[in-house]
């Protein structure tokens, strides 16, 4: 299975197809009303999400917000402005330190999707996992190439796999050897409540 490949659009997206696909049926089950993408890159995926948005309710009040965070700013001019006239909004925030605008909207009480794809994301899950609330989804990219397990397993403790991850996604391997999971956060256990955001 191609690691990369193109959109419908020709933007590039390196996310591998069959979980983009799968991504697609967990999303449009659970219906999330916000949808966070750390990594925005060249916007592939986000392509895909303003896709299946429109699938779900022509009435924009309706339809998942989204936000991504393109930190590298490789995203092109067209996809930038498509994707402001059809209402994603673009942070280019550094992800690295604490930021209070993506803890904020991860606290919201809104189900929500955050979909971990940025340069550092076994740093990105220890910062903001915790801050989704019980039922939120949260899908990551590059697991076991980019993000070892082992070495995030203090936040994964607040989340289960989600079980169509554990069927379809959990041996999807692609040529670069990369993995995608889904998992849903758990109800709060013990001190495990984030601290208010301010």
């Amino acid at each position: 299975m191609p690691f990369k490949h193109y959109h419908a659009d020709g933007t590039l997206c390196y996310i591998e197809i069959r979980s983009v696909m799968i991504m697609k049926d967990i999303l449009l089950e659970y219906n999330p009303k916000l949808i966070i993408e750390l990594g925005t890159y060249l916007g592939g995926f986000v392509r895909y999400i303003l896709d299946w948005r429109g699938t779900i309710t022509n009435d924009e009040m309706f339809r998942p917000k989204i936000y991504t965070w393109d930190f590298v700013n490789m995203l092109s001019d067209d996809n930038r402005k498509i994707f402001r006239e059809k209402g994603v909004i673009i942070v280019t925030e550094d992800l690295f330190d604490n930021s209070i605008l993506l803890k904020y909207l991860l606290s919201l009480p809104v189900k929500k999707f955050l979909f971990v794809d940025n340069g550092c994301k076994e740093h990105e899950l220890h910062l903001y996992s915790a801050c989704l609330n019980p039922g939120d989804l949260m899908g990551i990219h590059d697991v076991g190439t980019e993000v070892i397990l082992d070495r995030v397993k203090g936040p994964l403790a607040q989340f289960d796999e989600h079980p169509v991850s554990v069927k379809k996604l959990r041996h999807t391997k692609n040529d670069g050897g990369c993995y995608t999971r889904i998992y849903e956060r758990k109800n709060w256990i013990g001190k495990s409540k984030p601290p208010e955001v301010i």
